[in-house]
């Protein structure tokens, strides 16, 4: 059964994932590099607008980042 909750925790997976798609481009010194975090960059920027639009209908379910890393900081560190 889809749910608010259960999308806005796979559009945070996704953004993971994008954030961790970008660090493994940057590693491997692709000879388009740039171009390649520009459509990352792009597309983290959309997944948010979507997100955005989520938090709009159920306020209740957008989550405090702020607190969450003042809380756990290496939790939100790059590896």
């Amino acid at each position: 059964m889809a749910t608010f909750e259960h999308l806005d925790l796979l559009l945070g997976q996704a953004l993971e994932c994008m954030e961790e798609a970008a660090n493994e481009i940057r590693a491997l010194s692709l000879l388009k590099q740039k171009e390649m975090i520009k459509h990352i960059g792009r597309s983290i920027v959309e997944l948010w607008e979507v997100r955005d639009v989520i938090y709009e209908i159920k306020p209740d379910i957008k989550r405090d980042f702020a607190n969450e890393f003042s809380n756990d900081k290496q939790r939100f560190e790059c590896h």
